[in-house]
């Protein structure tokens, strides 16, 4: 499953369009139902980076992602992501 989900969490970043011109390091952590299809819903954020901008630019995310496949556990369950705007390693 760690594979699975480090490759969805790839994608989902791969596809994120920050806003331009962020200068400050801003965090957001988004949970969302991940179903046995791998389909995502029920995106919400938990934590927010207290930029709109931002915020919404993970958000937008995850209406662009497609699923990846079905997940290997046969589960369905919460999950969450952090987005950060800059990775310091």
């Amino acid at each position: 499953m760690d594979g699975y989900f480090s490759f969805l969490k790839q994608k989902l970043e791969q596809a994120h369009e920050p806003p331009v011109g962020l200068s400050e390091k801003l965090s957001v952590q988004v949970e969302f139902m991940l179903a046995v299809d791998g389909s995502i819903s029920q995106v919400h954020i938990v934590r927010s980076s207290g930029n709109k901008d931002f915020d919404q630019s993970v958000l937008d995310v995850f209406k662009r992602v497609r699923p990846i496949g079905t997940r290997p556990d046969g589960q369905s369950d919460l999950r969450s992501v952090t987005f950060n705007t800059r990775d310091d390693g």
